[in-house]
C-alpha cells in the first residue's frame, strides 16, 4: 500500500534512523545498524547526484566521467555481495553445526583478506574479530555471538507455549491462543507482522548467551510439565541447525537475522527510491544539554558518522561555486576593465570575454544559460586577486 501511494505521488513519510554505532564491543547489531547506514548513504548519494547532474543538464552544461566516482558501493559489495559478502557467508555458516565464530571470521579472511575494506586486528584477542572500513570510520566487530544471534531460533512450540501465557500482555504479543502458529509450521500472526518491521529486526537481538536453561512464567494452567520440559529444551538447542522454515522462507530453507533484515532494508531503500528525499542531519553540541557550548571531539565524529563528510565532498565535486554573469561581471571586472567594458557587447558576452581574460583554462569554469560555474576553489583564488 505504501509503494503504490508512493507511486501516486500521495505518500509523505518520515525515516528516523541513528547514525553509526561504535562501542567498545560491537556484535552482530552494530553491524545490521551500519549496514543499514551504508546502504541510506548509498541512497543519499544516488539522489545527490542526481539532483546536481539535473542542474547541469538544465544550464546546458556536460560533464567527463568519474567526476562523481567516489561512493561506498565497494564496502557495500562486502556486506552483502552475493554469493560472499559478510551476509550471506554467515547464512551459509548457520547451516553447519560444526561451525563456529572461530571458522567464520576464518572464512571471511580466506574471502575478503585482500579487499581494502576488510582487516583482521593485527594483534590478536580472545574473541575472533574483523574490521571493516565503512565509508565513515573502521569498526571493529567481535564475532563470537554472530552465529547463535543469526540464528534466533525461536521454534514453534515455544512460540504456542508462550502464547498460552496467563499474562494477557504475553499473550497478545504471540497471538494468544495458540494462534501464533501456522498451518506450514512457522509463526504467522502478530509475530509474523512483526518480525517485518526492520526496526525489531535489529533491537531483538540479545546481546548475551543465553542461560542453559529457561523458566517460563505465568503460563496458563494444564501445561503438562513434559511440554515445559520440551520446550525449555528448544530454547537450549538454540545453537543446533535450523531444519524449519522462518521468517518467510520457503520450507527447508534456513533465512537468518541478517537475511531477513537485508530484504527488509532493500524493501525499504525501494520504496525511498519512488520518493522525493530530502536529508536533515542532526548533529548534538554536547552531553551536558547545555546552550553556546560546543564539544569539538564530540561534533567531528558525528560529523564523519553521520556522512556530513561526504556530502560536502560530493557538493564540491564538479563546479561547486555558481553566480549569475550580472554578479560575475560587476565583481570581478576590475580584474580586466577591457573585457568587461560595455561595448564588448550583451552582459553574456562581456561575461565570456571577462572569464577568457581572468580564467585561461576553460576546465576551471563553465558557462551555463543562466550561470556561471566555477570550480573547486576558483572562487577563493578570484577573490584573492581582487
Amino acid at each position: 500500500a505504501a509503494a503504490e501511494a508512493a507511486a501516486d505521488g500521495r505518500l509523505i513519510a518520515l525515516l528516523d534512523i541513528f547514525g553509526f554505532e561504535v562501542f567498545e564491543t560491537n556484535s552482530l547489531e552494530q553491524l545490521l545498524i551500519n549496514y543499514a547506514n551504508e546502504r541510506l548513504q548509498a541512497h543519499f548519494h544516488r539522489t545527490a547526484i542526481a539532483r546536481v547532474l539535473r542542474e547541469y543538464a538544465a544550464e546546458g552544461i556536460a560533464l567527463g566521467d568519474g567526476v562523481f566516482s567516489a561512493d561506498n558501493s565497494t564496502v557495500l559489495m562486502l556486506l552483502d555481495g552475493r554469493p560472499e559478502g559478510i551476509l550471506s557467508l554467515l547464512n551459509e555458516d548457520c547451516l553447519f553445526p560444526s561451525n563456529d565464530a572461530q571458522s567464520f571470521v576464518h572464512k571471511l579472511t580466506a574471502r575478503h583478506g585482500g579487499h581494502p575494506n576488510f582487516s583482521v586486528p593485527k594483534v590478536k584477542g580472545d574473541a575472533p574479530s574483523f574490521i571493516v572500513a565503512h565509508y565513515a570510520l573502521s569498526v571493529t566487530y567481535d564475532a563470537s555471538l554472530f552465529l547463535r544471534k543469526n540464528k534466533d531460533a525461536l521454534y514453534a512450540e515455544l512460540i504456542e507455549l508462550v502464547a498460552a501465557s496467563g499474562a494477557p500482555l504475553v499473550s497478545s504479543l504471540f497471538g494468544g491462543g495458540g494462534s501464533a502458529v501456522g498451518h506450514n509450521g512457522g509463526s504467522s500472526g502478530a509475530p509474523a507482522a512483526l518480525s517485518e518491521q526492520l526496526v525489531r529486526q535489529a533491537s531483538q537481538l540479545s546481546s548475551a548467551p543465553l542461560a542453559p536453561t529457561a523458566q517460563l512464567v505465568g503460563t496458563r494452567p494444564g501445561l503438562s510439565r513434559k511440554d515445559r520440559q520440551a520446550a525449555a529444551a528448544r530454547v537450549r538447542a538454540v545453537d543446533a541447525p535450523p531444519t524449519s522454515t522462518r521468517r518467510g522462507g520457503r520450507a527447508g530453507q534456513f533465512v537468518g537475522v541478517a537475511a531477513s533484515f537485508s530484504d527488509a532494508l532493500g524493501s525499504l531503500i525501494a520504496l525511498l527510491d519512488l520518493t522525493q528525499t530530502h536529508f536533515v542531519r542532526c548533529v548534538k553540541p554536547n552531553h551536558t544539554r547545555r546552550p553556546h557550548e560546543l564539544d569539538a571531539a564530540l561534533v567531528c565524529r558525528q560529523l564523519a558518522s553521520a556522512g556530513l563528510v561526504d556530502a560536502v565532498r560530493v557538493a564540491r565535486g564538479g563546479f561547486p561555486s555558481r553566480l549569475p554573469p550580472s554578479q560575475f561581471v560587476e565583481h570581478f571586472a576590475l580584474l580586466a576593465p577591457q573585457a568587461a567594458a560595455p561595448a564588448v557587447g550583451s552582459l553574456r558576452h562581456r561575461c565570456a570575454a571577462l572569464l577568457a581574460v581572468v580564467l585561461p583554462q576553460q576546465a576551471s569554469y563553465r558557462m551555463g544559460t543562466s550561470l556561471v560555474f566555477l570550480g573547486q576553489g576558483v572562487l577563493a583564488s578570484l577573490e584573492r586577486a581582487r
